[in-house]
């Protein structure tokens, strides 16, 4: 992937520079309407395409790879940022959606520039300062929440254990070899178990000689109906992201700003309550079908929330590529036209293209009905998969089916709020 990253970083520092010094209205810099119109939804479709590959070759880690090769102390990275790592990439992932809200980001090409250059230059550092990419691994926002869709990616890196037990001693997927680094990532093959912790650079895959490592095809969602032991954060991050998506759909709506003018409240203050209250009413509403489950299923309430939380995966990927479907079809039919009248390139603006709205809708609830299937059938194969007769699989799976029915509901009804 060395080709992709050293064509992705110019292109990355070039687009931040438009959006940065470029004109002010979204609709003429091109930096903006890239960002919105191609950036986001690549990231979101690419995560269930391809994995997490684009960490591979994202120019922020990119650079920072680079700023290593420069000077770095290679420090060990202290604990604290291993052991709650999934809390500091669900905070950054959050405050990035916030700052998108209470900035009104789509409307101010530099103040995108802005958030890019501040994450570029936490990659820096911490590439400075710590050994490997600690960064992209334990920190970086855009990159967890990438990670955790790539859990449903019909796309896997693992390793055949039996040959590394009888074959491998020297681990050279974790500690390298001469001409080759270990995994960038902390991961030793062998024991990789989830697509969140592999960014396919496939480092580990050229370091083997004993040809243990391999991609794999697997059925969508196979990782999270094949788990036996969930988290209790990671089902919290999956409610909080689509918390913090319906606060996004409705932050432009009449509601947010009555609430603002009764409460004589500042718009980001009230936007701050908003996605506090959305994000722990997700929660509450998971905890509730979580114990009506474990009642059926006779497990724990904390084991059901850990466990089934992360099984509405689909359910939230499906929320946000209905969410960036809509600016891919529309402002993506625009950007040739965009592209044409800032290069002054004419053969550009008869690529564009326009779909109805009405299609774009019908598009989207299409897909929601797909996550909101996805989600069910992921719930059923964890549920059967559990110990149990079939009355027991049918009331542990019950109110977890009906759970994730409201909350597509629930979107489907805030996008309406959104894109009318």
């Amino acid at each position: 992937p060395g080709v992709l990253q050293w064509a992705a970083a110019p292109f990355f520092f070039i687009l931040t520079l438009f959006l940065l010094f470029g004109p002010s209205e979204p609709e003429d810099n091109i930096g903006s309407a890239y960002t919105w119109a191609l950036g986001w939804p690549m990231l979101v479709f690419g995560s269930f395409l391809w994995a997490r590959f684009w960490c591979t070759v994202c120019p922020m880690g990119t650079t920072g790879a680079l700023a290593k090769r420069i000077k770095s102390l290679d420090l060990p990275l202290p604990q604290v940022f291993k052991k709650y790592s999934t809390w500091f990439i669900m905070l950054m992932a959050i405050t990035v959606i916030w700052l998108e809200m209470v900035t009104d980001m789509r409307q101010h090409p530099f103040r995108v520039g802005l958030l890019l250059a501040a994450i570029l230059g936490g990659s820096v550092l911490f590439s400075l300062l710590f050994e490997r990419q600690a960064w992209c691994s334990y920190i970086c926002g855009l990159g967890g929440m990438m990670g955790f869709f790539a859990k449903v990616s019909p796309l896997e890196l693992r390793a055949d254990r039996n040959v590394c037990l009888s074959s491998c001693t020297g681990h050279e997927c974790y500690t390298g070899t001469g001409d080759s680094q270990g995994c960038p990532y902390f991961q030793l093959t062998p024991a990789l178990e989830s697509n969140q912790h592999c960014k396919l650079c496939l480092a580990c895959l050229k370091n083997c000689s004993h040809r243990a490592v391999n991609l794999f095809l697997r059925p969508p969602g196979k990782e999270l109906w094949e788990l036996r032991q969930g988290s209790l954060v990671v089902s919290f991050f999956v409610m909080a992201m689509l918390g913090a998506l319906a606060c996004e759909l409705l932050a432009g709506s009449e509601m947010i700003a009555s609430a603002a003018e009764k409460t004589g409240f500042p718009r980001a203050a009230v936007l701050t309550l908003v996605l506090t209250a959305l994000i722990l009413t997700a929660n509450a509403g998971l905890l509730a079908a979580s114990r009506v489950s474990s009642l059926f299923a006779g497990d724990t309430l904390a084991g059901n929330y850990s466990l089934y939380g992360q099984a509405y995966l689909p359910l939230v990927l499906a929320a946000f590529l209905a969410y960036h479907l809509f600016y891919l079809l529309t402002l993506g039919g625009k950007l040739p036209e965009t592209i044409a009248l800032y290069f002054h390139l004419e053969m550009f603006s008869r690529l564009g293209f326009s779909v109805p709205q009405p299609a774009i809708a019908a598009l989207q609830k299409a897909i929601l009905l797909a996550g909101f299937a996805w989600t069910a059938f992921v719930h059923f194969k964890q549920a059967r998969g559990l110990a149990g007769g079939a009355a027991r699989v049918a009331g542990g799976l019950a109110s977890h089916v009906i759970y994730s029915g409201l909350l597509a509901a629930a979107v489907l009804a805030a996008m309406k709020i959104h894109f009318r």
